[in-house]
């Protein structure tokens, strides 16, 4: 079966970049990724620079198959505390997958199987969004305490 061919778009706002809770590591490991830098106001492109009080728009677009899509869920999630979440439109409709890691449950087959059942009626862009888990603050150890 020939996997099919699928426009994965993703925005966000993208402030000082180590603010961010969007994970850039697994936009960036999609194959064939493209990152537009826009100012958020004026949609004109910009080059980001990490500085306090620098808010850009980050625009993600990847034209990839997928399995290509579902293998790089699947490895990404394995080891890394993400949440992704798929969405698609038909017609007035949002259908959604959602995947976490780390430990993520689904085999690459599985989620490729999702995927295109997902696709399968319609040539919309995949929106794909990305996110860190939030991490609970470390509790000091006993020599710290002291």
């Amino acid at each position: 079966m020939t996997s099919p061919t699928l426009e994965v778009r993703a925005s966000f706002i993208d402030v000082a970049h180590t603010q961010n809770e969007f994970d850039i590591g697994f936009y960036s490991r999609l194959p064939g990724v493209r990152f537009e830098t826009v100012d958020p106001a004026t949609g004109r492109p910009v080059v980001a620079a990490p500085s306090v009080g620098n808010t850009v728009r980050t625009i993600v677009v990847a034209i990839l198959s997928s399995t290509a899509l579902s293998t790089t869920i699947q490895l990404w999630l394995e080891k890394e505390p993400t949440v992704i979440e798929i969405t698609i439109e038909h017609g007035n409709d949002k259908n959604k997958l959602r995947f976490e890691g780390p430990n993520i449950k689904e085999s690459q087959g599985e989620i490729q199987d999702l995927i295109n059942d997902l696709t399968k009626e319609s040539k919309s862009p995949v929106h794909v969004v990305a996110k860190r888990k939030s991490h609970p603050p470390a509790t000091p150890s006993a020599c710290e305490s002291r």
